[in-house]
């Protein structure tokens, strides 16, 4: 049986990193189309594009609204970049922007540097990515970054709540980790296994203190360890919980509070542990890790005002679809009933615990 890791050739991390982009860009390419949302490319501008023109790197700039995860949109860049004779592409700004970079790198064949300007999801260091009209949830036939450059003086000025998804996103690695060795899944390298256990640990160990740096808008050592685990650290590990994404109350309609990605992933994670039951002794420490940070452990975290259990019934039915098949790798089938109850659970242990 043979085991894989899948990692970008470079991970540059700390204050200041963009300014490193023409170095790494001229060992990839000399055209590079460079996308992003409007607020991403000027967080970058100033020391990113310079940083190209001075290693003679040729930029094309696709700025704006139309720089999304659908399958429309990738069409249209990687025209884009066809006609500027692209030969890399750069995808600078959120989870979003990064899985559109995927597609375009992909679809046109090129190396991919992804430049975090938050770091609200892991999705810059996956290979993974989940475009609308792309069919399925989410594909893993994407380009993988070759570079990543994570200046986290630009991700601590996007402020903590977007930190604090991130450590949602990236939290359930080292569970996912443990889970899939036990299950004996194929393809556990030790490298993947030891990646997945420094992710959580870094995590746990700066997390609450990066966050802290970001109320600021201030780099610190703390946001760079933690920035390395979302960004790289979970990347390279490529685990999660089963239905960590799924096992939340944000999509319900009396929710008055918009959830972003690793907020209900948090969530999410605890649902989990409750179902599964083979981390429970790892609640208490969860739960107050996630308050640390301020990610919701109870339902008025997504400002729901003590749901009726009909309406989490009905919720939790969305949840699990009309077959009812779905283990979320606990090896039996879990119902609509038994999801209800572990929201229930998880929402009186981050009042009580």
């Amino acid at each position: 049986m043979t085991a894989w890791t899948r990692s970008a050739q470079r991970c540059v991390v700390g204050p200041g990193a963009t300014r490193e982009a023409g170095e790494h860009a001229a060992r990839l390419g000399k055209r590079a189309l460079v996308i992003g949302g409007t607020r991403g490319i000027e967080a970058v501008r100033p020391t990113l594009l310079p940083s190209l023109e001075e290693h003679g790197v040729a930029a094309r700039v696709e700025q704006g609204d139309h720089v999304r995860k659908t399958r429309a949109a990738v069409d249209a860049l990687a025209a884009a970049g066809r006609e500027h004779g692209a030969d890399l592409v750069i995808g600078c700004g959120g989870g979003a922007v990064m899985d559109c970079a995927k597609g375009v790198a992909r679809d046109l064949g090129l190396p991919l540097i992804n430049v975090p300007t938050t770091a609200g999801t892991n999705a810059c260091g996956t290979a993974g990515a989940a475009l609308d009209g792309d069919g399925g949830t989410r594909r893993s036939g994407y380009q993988g970054a070759n570079v990543i450059l994570a200046d986290t003086a630009i991700i601590a000025r996007a402020g903590p709540r977007w930190l604090a998804s991130g450590i949602g996103d990236a939290l359930p690695t080292w569970y996912g980790a443990q889970l899939a060795l036990r299950r004996g899944a194929a393809g556990l390298s030790a490298t993947r296994l030891a990646m997945a256990r420094l992710c959580t640990d870094l995590l746990f160990e700066h997390g609450a203190r990066a966050r802290r740096a970001c109320e600021r808008g201030e780099p610190a050592p703390a946001v760079d360890r933690t920035v390395e685990a979302i960004v790289y650290c979970s990347g390279v590990a490529g685990f999660g919980m089963p239905g960590d994404h799924v096992l939340h109350p944000a999509d319900l309609p009396g929710c008055r509070r918009r959830a972003v990605h690793g907020e209900w992933v948090a969530f999410g994670l605890l649902v989990r542990v409750v179902l599964g039951g083979e981390f429970v002794a790892e609640l208490p420490r969860l739960i107050a890790f996630l308050r640390s940070v301020e990610l919701p452990t109870t339902f008025s975290g997504f400002a729901l005002d003590d749901p009726a259990p009909d309406e989490l019934l009905a919720a939790a039915r969305r949840i699990v679809g009309p077959t009812g098949t779905a283990d979320y790798g606990t090896g039996r089938p879990v119902t609509s009933e038994a999801v209800r109850e572990a929201m229930l659970e998880v929402d009186y242990l981050g009042r009580t615990l």
